[in-house]
């Protein structure tokens, strides 16, 4: 029974211990400082925005400082967000970076990290336009458009073999080499390996650049008649070589660029 007699009265709501200090990760202002308010950060907080504008109208810091949900020390989660979008030079480079980079950055550790992360990586998949199963592949747009989301903010190239069946769908994709900023050393033998393990009737191959210049390379040439005619002594068609960049691609089937070399080439050397 409660103290009739405490100066509070009988129903009054029992005095509580001090509120715990909120943690660094959970600081977070509805308004920011005069003083800390530039271009890129609105003061209402992005929540509101996003109730009252809808989600097209907010800011790439706005954006972000949702994903973020709280501040940092001395930082509102919107100045946070801003602040991460001019170091890590903008939504796009922000979105190549793994989660151990990201939690490189001033005022993140491994949780805000993981959820850019996690974001970037569901927008990579919702833009892969997938190849439907039993539709075959009917142009390197079509290789593009699956391809692409995944492939252009690689910070080195990628080298795929794309295995086909007889109407040309597609069986499976099988990264064969990862290189450089600039190449990635292939071997026909190990291009055209996996075309081989599983009886594929055609194959595709598949690179990008990572300076976003889809533009074949003297290499790129070599690499693909030789690929080619290799795949030509195996009776496999090969029926393109897509390379690509940022926002775009090139087709060198398109380009009339897959004649092999004229003459047999004495470096080609093929053991499977």
């Amino acid at each position: 029974m409660p103290n009739q007699d405490h100066p509070r009265g009988r129903f009054s709501t029992p005095l509580l211990p001090p509120a715990f200090p909120r943690a660094k990760d959970d600081q977070e202002s509805s308004v920011l400082p005069a003083d800390e308010r530039d271009c890129t950060v609105a003061p209402a907080m992005p929540r509101e925005r996003l109730r009252s504008a809808g989600i097209a109208a907010l800011t790439d810091a706005e954006l972000l400082a949702l994903l973020l949900a709280t501040g940092a020390k001395g930082q509102p989660v919107t100045l946070l967000a801003a602040n991460l979008l001019r170091s890590g030079g903008g939504l796009r480079r922000i979105s190549s970076m793994p989660s151990g980079q990201l939690e490189q950055c001033a005022g993140l550790g491994p949780a805000k990290a993981s959820r850019i992360a996690a974001a970037f990586e569901m927008g990579r998949r919702v833009a892969q336009r997938p190849l439907p199963a039993g539709q075959p592949i009917a142009s390197a747009a079509d290789v593009a458009a699956h391809f692409e989301p995944h492939l252009r903010d690689r910070k080195q190239e990628v080298f795929l073999t794309l295995l086909l069946d007889g109407r040309h769908r597609l069986l499976r994709a099988v990264q064969v080499a990862e290189g450089s900023l600039t190449a990635a050393i292939v071997h026909p033998r190990e291009a055209l390996r996996p075309g081989v393990i599983e009886a594929a009737a055609a194959l595709i191959f598949v690179h990008n650049h990572p300076s976003g210049d889809p533009s074949p390379s003297p290499e790129d040439l070599a690499l693909t008649r030789k690929l080619v005619r290799a795949a030509r002594l195996l009776a496999i068609d090969v029926l393109d070589h897509v390379i690509i960049g940022d926002g775009q691609h090139v087709s060198l089937a398109s380009e009339g660029l897959m004649e092999p070399l004229p003459d047999p080439d004495p470096d080609l050397a093929l053991s499977f």
